[in-house]
């Protein structure tokens, strides 16, 4: 038996880029984040997303649910190593995930 509202992180991947697609031009989704007063293309959130995938300083993990069905994602931003410090950045994306604790679970995860 599945277990209902269950999350899960892995890691991103660029194969999400529809995924993210489905939110990020959203402004209910994306009001209370900075750098999200543009419209972004799929190109240049592709670009993005290769560039996160790559960098030394930033951790992003997808978060699904117990039926695998992409959430959002969570990550740790700007760390610098040295200090073990960074930013905690988490967004659900899928608006039918809101209210399910998933974005609790995936901190603790």
């Amino acid at each position: 038996m599945k277990n209902p509202n269950k999350t899960i992180l892995r890691p991103l991947r660029m194969s999400d880029l529809d995924n993210v697609m489905t939110w990020v031009n959203d402004k209910e989704v994306t009001k209370n984040l900075a750098k999200f007063n543009k419209k972004i293309t799929k190109s240049q959130e592709k670009k993005f997303l290769k560039n996160l995938l790559k960098s030394k300083t930033d951790k992003v993990f997808s978060i699904e649910d117990e039926n695998h069905t992409y959430v959002g994602q969570v990550g740790i931003h700007q760390i610098y190593w040295p200090a073990k410090n960074g930013r905690l950045g988490i967004i659900i994306g899928n608006k039918n995930a809101w209210g399910k604790g998933h974005a609790s679970k995936a901190l603790k995860l």
